[in-house]
């Protein structure tokens, strides 16, 4: 069962004597290890942290959550942050409807940091937000096998932002995240409620960059019909696509299926060994790189194109994606575009490299 916090708090791991106060009873080697929670956590106020305080990528999370029959952390409030935890949930393919991070709140979710997690092997979405989602920063987690393959009803994207008829999401940050294995949807997906004859949702400033997509294996994982997904109720407009890195991804396309498609941009990415069955929609695209890709939809115009020719990857096969050399110059961005994953500027040796890394010699 999932346990409740039920007034303003905060977790943490690893605490220190500077930070626990008095001295009286503690040592530092406490919380030193990884804390194991058998079930979820249901977060049902606001201006909560829980934080793990070490971890990144797939190992070294403070907190572990693990389990099967529950949402891995649910929120029902606004200002909230949780970082440095792995969430392991019931497998892929098991006809679950539990995510690994779900917020669904009677009040607008403001000002959501969602950072350094490892969230795995779930049925349907690995991070959803339910209405009124503003102000969040989705960054640095590892997001890896996700979906349902064998109950077609179950559907799942990796990460899922829904509004009712009427609602509206905006300024949503998705920065720096590896999403490796998925199936579903869509990797980040936009969804809205709207019926016929109703206004429908809205979705505005969403900003997708420095992000990893990889599978390995593209005909067991896939997205259909895109990567970056917008429902056609969406009316998405400022959606922003910039300097990510798609490799063997089964539909790695942006698809913003909805009208009117306004301002949205799609440039400065790579992809490699992808398969293209639907082409990019209600996007500008510009200034990619492509190399070993198949499927009817290939891009072969765009301003900027380029066409590599060879493997760009210091070491694929490893789920290395930095570049082993610098790429045609994309085009150059302003802040926040302007670090990579590593923190290393874009474009400061006069190189403005597509992909999500940036070419370091």
């Amino acid at each position: 069962p999932a346990r409740d916090i039920g007034s303003s708090s905060g977790w943490r791991t690893g605490v220190l004597i500077s930070e626990h106060g008095t001295e009286t009873g503690w040592q530092d080697a406490y919380g030193s290890s990884v804390a194991l929670i058998n079930g979820g956590i249901a977060i049902n106020t606001s201006y909560v942290e829980i934080n793990g305080v070490t971890g990144s990528g797939k190992s070294g999370h403070g907190f572990k959550i693990h389990t099967k029959k529950s949402h891995g952390i649910s929120n029902q409030g606004a200002h909230i942050k949780v970082s440095h935890i792995e969430i392991e949930l019931g497998g892929m393919d098991m006809g679950t409807t539990y995510d690994g991070f779900y917020a669904n709140t009677p009040m607008p979710a403001i000002d959501y940091y969602v950072g350094y997690l490892y969230i795995h092997d779930g049925s349907r979405d690995l991070i959803t937000a339910v209405d009124k989602a503003e102000n969040w920063v989705v960054e640095h987690n590892y997001l890896e096998r996700s979906g349902d393959r064998k109950h077609p009803d179950n559907h799942g994207q990796t990460i899922m932002v829904y509004v009712g008829p009427t609602g509206s999401a905006q300024n949503l940050t998705f920065r720096y995240n590896t999403i490796a294995d998925c199936n579903g949807t869509g990797a980040i997906v936009m969804l809205g409620g709207a019926k016929p004859g109703e206004s429908g949702s809205s979705f505005k400033n969403i900003h997708v960059y420095g992000n990893t997509f990889f599978s390995t294996d593209k005909e067991a994982y896939m997205y259909s019909p895109g990567a970056v997904y917008a429902r056609d109720s969406t009316k998405a407009k400022s959606v922003f696509v910039y300097n990510n890195t798609f490799y063997n991804v089964r539909n790695p396309a942006t698809f913003m299926n909805n009208d009117p498609a306004s301002g949205n941009l799609n440039k400065n990415n790579v992809y490699v060994n992808c398969y293209f069955q639907f082409p990019y929609l209600g996007v500008e695209s510009s200034s990619n790189y492509y190399f070993n890709n198949t499927g009817q939809n290939v891009p072969k115009k765009e301003v900027g194109l380029q066409n590599g020719t060879a493997d760009p990857f210091v070491n694929a096969a490893a789920h290395d994606f930095r570049l082993k050399a610098a790429t045609d110059g994309g085009s150059p961005l302003p802040q926040p575009y302007d670090k990579d994953p590593l923190d290393q500027v874009r474009g400061a040796d006069g190189v403005w490299d597509r992909g999500a890394y940036e070419y370091k010699k």
